[in-house]
C-alpha cells in the first residue's frame, strides 16, 4: 500500500473525505453537553485536513510533477542525442562518410535493425562492418558519449523516485555500460558486451530471449517512471 500513498494524492484525499463524512454524521448527534465541543473539534480537524490537502496539491504535488516531467523530457532528449552521436561513430567506423540526416534516420529501431543486418555477415557493411572498423579512436569517442549518458542517468536516479524495480535495474545497468566499454580490448573479444547492448537498445533485440521489439526500450522505461 505504501507505493500508492507516497508522493500521491490518495492519502490526503481519503483523510479529507473521512473527516468530512464524520463531521456531517456528528451534526446529527443529539445536542448533549459535550456535543458542541466535539463538533468544534471535528470541524477544526476537517478544515485543517482540507487546507493541508489544498496546500499539498499546489505547493508539493504539482511542482514535483512538473519537475519530474521536466527531468524525464530532458533525459529523453539526451538519450536521442546520445543515439545520434553513437550512430555517427558507427557510420564513421564502417563507411567513413555518410549523407546528412542519415544518423537521425537510424535512430528509428526498424531502420537501425535494417542497417545492422544489411551486410549479411560479409564483414563489409552493417554491424559487422562497424565492429571490424572500430579502432581505439572510435572506442574513445564512444566512451565519452557513454560517460555523458551515465551522468544523465545518475541525475535521473538522484532526482526522480523510481518505484518499479525493473525500471530502476534497467537504468542502473545502462549506467554501467560506459565502464564495460572503457575496459574493452578490441583484440580479445570483450567488445561483445557492448555489441549486445547496441542490439538491445538500438536494434530492439532482447539479449536474453532474442525477441525483437519495435519500440525504443529506453523511452518505454522513461514513460514508466
Amino acid at each position: 500500500m505504501r507505493k500508492y500513498f507516497k508522493n500521491d494524492i490518495a492519502l490526503p484525499v481519503i483523510l479529507a473525505i473521512l473527516f468530512c463524512i464524520f463531521y456531517i454524521q456528528v451534526q446529527r448527534v443529539p445536542d448533549v453537553s459535550y456535543g458542541s465541543r466535539l463538533m468544534e473539534f471535528v470541524n477544526a480537524i476537517a478544515v485543517s485536513t482540507i487546507a493541508a490537502f489544498i496546500f499539498y496539491i499546489f505547493q508539493i504535488l504539482f511542482p514535483e510533477k512538473r519537475k519530474k516531467n521536466l527531468i524525464k523530457h530532458n533525459f529523453e532528449q539526451q538519450w536521442t542525442d546520445f543515439k545520434v552521436d553513437c550512430i555517427r561513430i558507427f557510420l564513421g567506423a564502417s563507411q567513413g562518410s555518410y549523407k546528412g540526416g542519415y544518423p537521425e534516420q537510424l535512430c528509428d529501431i526498424k531502420a537501425f535493425r535494417e542497417f545492422a543486418r544489411e551486410g549479411n555477415g560479409d564483414g563489409k557493411d552493417g554491424w559487422y562492418g562497424v565492429l571490424n572498423g572500430l579502432d581505439e579512436h572510435h572506442i574513445r569517442d564512444l566512451v565519452i558519449a557513454l560517460d555523458k549518458l551515465k551522468n544523465e542517468v545518475s541525475f535521473l536516479l538522484n532526482n526522480v523516485e523510481i518505484d518499479d524495480p525493473e525500471v530502476f535495474a534497467f537504468f542502473k545497468r545502462l549506467s554501467h555500460v560506459e565502464y564495460e566499454l572503457r575496459n574493452t580490448n578490441l583484440h580479445d573479444g570483450s567488445l561483445k558486451i557492448f555489441s549486445d547492448f547496441v542490439w538491445e537498445v538500438f536494434a530492439g533485440r532482447s539479449r536474453m530471449s532474442g525477441e525483437e521489439r519495435n519500440d525504443d526500450i529506453v523511452k518505454t522505461m522513461i514513460a514508466k517512471i
